[in-house]
């Protein structure tokens, strides 16, 4: 170097190494300029494409809240109609719509005999059905209208609302469909129970393609709502399931399972088409489950008192959370949108349940 800067001096040296100086500093310079321009242009995969473009979207970050309560009669179920409107039944029989904007002031929306054992809301957020505790079911339309009432057998009154809220599909064992307008069941036939029987059914859809599906621990089943005597082979996870929740279009099911596992089935083709490890931990169960919004996003809840949300193609983990001493009653989708619905109940029998919306963040709206 300090001969360089004696160089550039102009000390007393041959021109031709003068000449070979300039040469190799320019050359200097040639590499430099190179260097920099490798280092600040961002790095082309094999499509041409940016590696900087290519990168993954940051994680959404999701976010809990508590829903507020009645504060009157003893809160029994609660379901989501939208991220900012729910339904609350009560021991008394009472049906209220809570509003977030208005949290303090919950709206009367009707009433049912005994105490409220069930919600229901159809997919349309048009209509809600309360089911009672002795098998009483209302359907009244949210925006307003002469209610529908049907009563069914109270031991198999679990059920779900079809989309548009003109049917009502119900049984643990045996499937029957209403028409909520008239109360005019139909009664389906029952479908060959798989070797050791079955357990009773957990989730019901009516899809707008003219199909019943009814979900046990043992698989799927399927009816055409124009056809009841149609048969098909059962879609099945293979799996110890513990839990199983349909999508809301009844493409996807999906099971949790006795060693923590999450498998997604598709109904139609009867195939397997993810398997996610929600909890290592030795005997924590996976007893509930969900498909959230367009089924980007998958949800669980643990028998460890854990409610987990991953992202359904990458298998990534986007939000997990235990709650304190409380136990998971149910886990849901908020219909139209990427947000779950979480009740919980207290270790104390008897307790008020409660309810928790975890939403994700909303993103930042682009200038201009």
């Amino acid at each position: 170097m300090k001969r360089a800067l004696g160089i550039a001096a102009g000390l007393h040296l041959h021109t031709r190494r003068l000449r070979i100086l300039a040469a190799a500093l320019v050359l200097l310079v040639a590499i430099g300029v190179g260097v920099g321009v490798a280092l600040w242009k961002p790095h082309k995969g094999p499509s041409g494409h940016s590696q900087r473009s290519e990168q993954a979207e940051p994680r959404p970050r999701f976010f809990l809240s508590e829903l507020p309560t009645t504060g009157q009669d003893r809160v029994t179920a609660v379901t989501a109609i939208s991220q900012r409107l729910f339904v609350l039944g009560t021991s008394a029989g009472k049906v209220h719509l809570v509003s977030l904007n208005d949290a303090a002031a919950p709206q009367f929306l009707t009433s049912v005999p005994g105490g409220v054992e069930d919600l229901h809301v159809s997919r349309d957020s048009s209509t809600v059905a309360a089911v009672s505790d002795t098998g009483f079911i209302r359907a009244v339309k949210i925006r307003g209208g002469a209610p529908k009432d049907f009563k069914i057998d109270p031991y198999e009154a679990a059920g779900n609302l079809s989309r548009s809220g003109r049917t009502f599909v119900y049984g643990q064992f045996d499937i029957h469909l209403v028409n909520v307008a008239t109360g005019l069941s139909i009664a389906y036939p029952d479908k060959p129970p798989p070797d050791g029987g079955r357990t009773a059914y957990e989730d019901w859809a009516v899809t707008d393609n003219g199909r019943l599906l009814a979900a046990s621990l043992e698989g799927v089943e399927t009816w055409r709502t124009g056809n009841p005597r149609y048969t098909a082979k059962p879609a099945t996870c293979q799996c110890a399931a513990n839990g199983v929740r349909l999508s809301d279009d009844g493409q996807l099911a999906i099971f949790g399972t006795a060693d923590g596992h999450a498998v997604t089935v598709d109904v139609e083709t009867r195939t397997v088409l993810h398997d996610k490890t929600v909890s290592a931990l030795p005997n924590d169960h996976i007893f509930e489950v969900a498909v959230l919004g367009s089924g980007r996003y998958y949800a669980a809840g643990t028998s460890f008192s854990r409610a987990v949300i991953w992202e359904a193609e990458k298998q990534q983990t986007v939000w997990d959370h235990t709650f304190s001493r409380q136990d998971i009653r149910d886990v849901s989708a908020v219909p139209g949108s990427d947000s779950l619905l979480v009740v919980t109940t207290p270790h104390e029998e008897e307790s008020e349940i409660r309810a928790w919306i975890v939403s994700p963040a909303r993103s930042k709206r682009a200038p201009g």
